[in-house]
């Protein structure tokens, strides 16, 4: 029996229970950045999409795309740096101990 992500099966007096296992932060942070990755591709292709049905001159055209470009190498960028922040967040948590 397949839950998906976050679910476990626990045997009880009763029988087979489903459960639900918290996620890790690392997983949750994935799971965020995802999110955000697609919003981010659905908003651009419906700018592109919005752009082909206007007449708009190709010197815009052209800025347009770069500065998509830009968000997405942003976006990148944020993302390792906070999963990378994560990363040295969960060493020192382990060196405390």
């Amino acid at each position: 029996m397949t839950l998906g992500i976050g679910w476990g099966l626990l045997l009880s007096p009763s029988g087979l229970v489903a459960f639900q296992v918290q996620p890790s932060a690392m997983q949750q942070l994935k799971t965020r950045q995802k999110a955000e990755w697609r919003a981010l591709k659905s908003r651009q292709a419906a700018q592109k999409h919005s752009m082909r049905r206007t007449n708009i001159p190709r010197a815009q055209r052209i800025e347009v795309k770069h500065q998509m470009g830009r968000e997405k190498r942003q976006l990148k960028e944020k993302q390792r740096d906070e999963r990378q922040a994560m990363k040295d967040q969960m060493r020192v948590m382990k060196a405390k101990r």
